[in-house]
């Protein structure tokens, strides 16, 4: 219900923290396809960059932070490092996507709603 209620600030209706993108960077990650990983993980590195320059956030440490943890994990993963030291920096980067995501999201509050109404 939320996300019906939600309304989107990003410029179109696909984002890098979005469930879809989440599940097939996990599903190429734990059948360690690498080709498959490394796709998704460029496609959400694309649709993440675009939205941090469309917004004027690239200059802000946190898109740094999440790229170079993303990347880290790639070059991990690539060079068949421990499947831990592998995923933690991936996670962590998932965080901070995931919580930007719901930092952009629009939601009506009731209260303001309730205020306005009376």
């Amino acid at each position: 219900m939320l996300y019906y209620l939600a309304t989107w600030k990003w410029p179109f209706k696909l984002h890098s923290a979005q469930t879809l993108w989440i599940g097939l960077t996990l599903y190429a990650f734990l059948t360690n396809n690498k080709i498959a990983f490394l796709i998704v993980i460029l496609l959400r590195i694309i649709l993440y960059l675009y939205r941090q320059i469309k917004y004027n956030k690239i200059a802000n440490l946190i898109p740094l932070i999440r790229i170079s943890l993303v990347l880290l994990s790639c070059l991990l993963i690539i060079y068949n490092q421990h499947y831990i030291l592998s995923i933690l920096p991936l996670v962590i980067g998932e965080i901070i996507d995931r919580v930007e995501f719901y930092n952009e999201l629009s939601v009506p509050n009731p209260e303001v709603e309730f205020a306005l109404r009376n």
